[in-house]
């Protein structure tokens, strides 16, 4: 991902003196460092960095700014604890790992193959009853990794409704699995 730089035909129609782009120049490093020290994925903290300049751009404009730095990692400050926050509502910590025990190939019982072709089934129907579009996100996301921003891009949709689908998604067939169990 690219990193906030004014396009070369529109620097030269800005005064030569546009102190936002020299602040970006002057401490843009040091943000980034800011968020490669609490986002551990490298692209996570190359977006979180975007999100913030976005969030600057909205004091471009100001003839007198005081504390620009200041400002500048208080929404670093909110960029972080808004990812938090997002990454907790998804309930990242319920996802449980693949254990080797589990594995049916390692020699569990048939009774547990059954179970575990029976939820897959369940899965694959619950997956077929979502929305084109939630289905969509859901396999984007899930089947083929992709990143929520990535899957906004190429759908034309906000992250946040990649996150509405996602939520819908997982809920759904969370809810199908578990009712299928009793």
């Amino acid at each position: 991902m690219e990193r906030f730089a004014p396009a070369p035909e529109n620097a030269a129609k800005r005064a030569p003196d546009d102190s936002f782009v020299k602040w970006i120049e002057q401490y843009g490093a040091a943000l980034l460092r800011f968020f490669r020290r609490r986002i551990p994925d490298a692209h996570d903290a190359d977006d979180a960095l975007q999100d913030t300049y976005v969030r600057l751009l909205k004091y471009r404009d100001r003839e007198h700014m005081e504390a620009p730095q200041a400002l500048a990692f208080r929404i670093a400050e909110s960029v972080v604890c808004d990812r938090q926050r997002r990454r907790a509502s998804h309930r990242v910590d319920a996802h449980v790992p693949f254990a080797d025990d589990d594995d049916p190939a390692t020699g569990a019982g048939p009774e547990h193959v059954a179970c575990a072709g029976q939820e897959l089934g369940v899965l694959a129907e619950a997956i077929g009853e979502l929305s084109p579009k939630c289905r969509r996100v859901f396999l984007m996301s899930r089947l083929h990794g992709l990143k929520r921003q990535d899957i906004a891009d190429r759908l034309g949709i906000s992250v946040q409704m990649v996150d509405k689908h996602l939520g819908r998604a997982m809920a759904y067939c969370r809810r199908k699995v578990e009712g299928s169990a009793s």
